[in-house]
């Protein structure tokens, strides 16, 4: 086979075997526990064939090399070779994509596809050869009009929407701002490393003693949007999915005819497939991370990763959300608009220190917390950026801004203040879970005052439905507390299911009880006031027993979610 014929069929190969590809990985979208947490946009559509043609025909080029030693085996003679390899690699593609098959099977399922085409090869070869050489131009016509539709989809899905939304409701906007893996002690450090945001919110309420649902991003953050526990909306491992009766924040907003935009740097949880209902806009995954998404960008991504380019320590920095974020409100304006922005700086600088080449050694702990501040440090940069903008358009006094962070991160039991295993999602101690909350609301100043009263971040959703003059029944859990508010708070809950965790949490009275149902039911017992870094285990004080049938009674009084 000429070169020129090779190159061609490698190409068109690449391109129906990756657009193949990238139909299993967008439909991967609608199921949320497939493929997680790798979900890709419609874009995958052209970047999948685009990446595949450019892989097939390099390999054209070098494929004589490997095919040249069996030569003498009439098996591997004519074009058949050339073919199978395309056609083996196109499906082995496409069979592993989902990652639903066992590697072992898909690439058996792909070989024995690839022998029934070469088999029947011979009556069609030189017809379907001529075609692709004689039609390889139209490929970038193709690609242009995978990428013009995966674009014009989008569009259009948010052209419908906002044709159905009702007259604005009067009222303010509002603004959530997460600061995605910002523990609350980094926040209060000593000599802020957030000076532009303290700045912002000196009118603000802030809250002291506020803890996040769970200590992972999707559990979490569908607690901020819902108003609900993890085990109330459901959206949580290994089931992944928001139930239908859990409204929304913005479902509710949507309702009152605002806008609503959602803006994120966390590519793997907080994306449209998971915790996009109601927005109206979502924006999270890129081009880049559609590529990095297919399978052999995932092979790529590895390597990367041993170089020391690990994809957790990219990806979208706060800069890029601060400008889609307003965009999307001046392409709006004048409705009223609800926005919530995930920023992910803290964690990628975390990641792009820790994951080093894998001929460097570890790093150790200090330049992990050294690098996870500065990534803080430099987040503060950029939002100080963007509310200099809020001021610049006159929104600062129409907004309730509302900022809080998803969970903290652990550096394990070498800081002294932390506990082991490190990372996230991998306990409910302090330095995963409590975090801080700020509530600014315009025209109210707060003059700095802070609440020592224990909240869960969860009731975000309620006080912002109560702000805005609606008490909405679905957010369950309590509006947080305000000044002159002196209502008892109920008991704070907590939970982490992920991977093969199952730990439980209350906090209340100044205590917190944690529970681990996968080790025997072992019992903690902490003193948060006076013992914050949770060193001294209390549980055998004989309060344990108390705060057991708290946790219990509490937590069975919330069960039943609704699907």
């Amino acid at each position: 086979m000429t070169i020129s014929n090779r190159l061609s069929v490698a190409v068109w190969a690449g391109v129906l075997f990756g657009l193949l590809e990238g139909v299993v990985l967008f439909v991967c979208r609608f199921y949320p526990a497939v493929l997680a947490p790798y979900k890709v946009t419609a874009a995958v559509l052209w970047v999948a064939p685009l990446l595949d043609a450019l892989l097939f025909a390099a390999a054209a080029l070098v494929l004589p090399l490997f095919l040249k030693p069996l030569r003498r085996f009439r098996w591997a003679s004519g074009a058949a070779p050339v073919y199978g390899f395309f056609v083996f690699a196109g499906l082995s593609g496409a069979a592993t994509a989902p990652r639903v098959l066992y590697p072992a099977a898909a690439l058996l399922l792909a070989a024995g596809l690839t022998a029934v085409f070469c088999r029947y090869l011979p009556a069609f070869e030189t017809r379907l050869t001529a075609a692709s050489r004689k039609t390889v131009f139209l490929i970038p016509v193709l690609i242009g009009v995978l990428a013009l539709g995966a674009a014009g989809h989008r569009r259009y899905r948010e052209w419908t929407a906002l044709r159905e939304l009702p007259p604005p409701a009067p009222g303010p906007n509002v603004l959530v701002v997460v600061l995605d893996t910002v523990r609350y002690d980094t926040f209060r450090k000593s000599g802020s490393l957030t000076p532009n945001l303290h700045a912002v919110l000196e009118k603000a309420l802030s809250y002291d003693n506020a803890w996040a649902a769970s200590s992972w991003s999707l559990a979490s953050q569908g607690s901020i949007l819902t108003g609900r526990y993890p085990h109330q909306h459901g959206a949580d491992w290994p089931r992944l999915e928001l139930n239908r009766g859990s409204l929304t924040l913005a479902e509710f907003f949507r309702r009152r005819g605002y806008v609503t935009g959602a803006f994120s740097g966390n590519t793997a949880w907080v994306t449209p497939e998971y915790l996009g209902r109601g927005f109206l806009r979502f924006e999270s995954q890129s081009v880049i991370d559609d590529f990095q998404r297919t399978v052999w960008g995932r092979k790529m991504a590895i390597l990367l990763g041993m170089a020391g380019m690990h994809e957790s320590g990219r990806g979208k920095k706060a800069p890029v959300i601060n400008r889609q974020f307003l965009t999307f409100i001046d392409q709006y304006a004048p409705r009223p608009f609800f926005g919530y922005l995930c920023y992910m700086d803290a964690n990628q600088s975390f990641y792009a220190e820790a994951v080093n080449a894998f001929w460097e050694p570890r790093p150790p702990v200090s330049a992990l917390r050294a690098a996870y501040e500065n990534g803080v440090q430099t987040l503060d940069r950029h939002l100080g950026d963007l509310f200099r903008e809020f001021r610049s358009r006159g929104l600062m006094d129409r907004t309730i801004v509302v900022v809080t962070s998803d969970h903290g991160q652990s550096f394990g039991s070498e800081l002294h203040t932390d506990h082991d295993p490190a990372g996230h999602g991998t306990s409910l101690y302090a330095e995963q879970t409590r975090v801080p909350l700020f509530v600014l609301v315009p025209g109210k100043d707060f003059q700095g005052a802070r609440s020592s009263r224990t909240v869960s971040n969860a009731g975000i959703a309620a006080t912002l439905s109560r702000l805005v003059g609606v008490e909405e029944a679905a957010f369950t859990v309590p509006v947080l507390p305000f000044p002159g508010n002196v209502a008892k708070r109920p008991p704070v809950l907590m939970s982490l299911n992920y991977l093969n965790r199952g730990l439980r949490a209350v906090a209340w009275n100044g205590r917190r009880y944690i529970r681990d149902a996968k080790a025997g039911g072992k019992e903690e017992l902490y003193d948060i006031l006076g013992d914050p870094v949770e060193k001294r285990n209390l549980a055998s004080s004989g309060l344990t027993a108390g705060y057991r049938n708290l946790l219990t009674n509490t937590a069975g009084k919330l069960e039943g979610p609704e699907r």
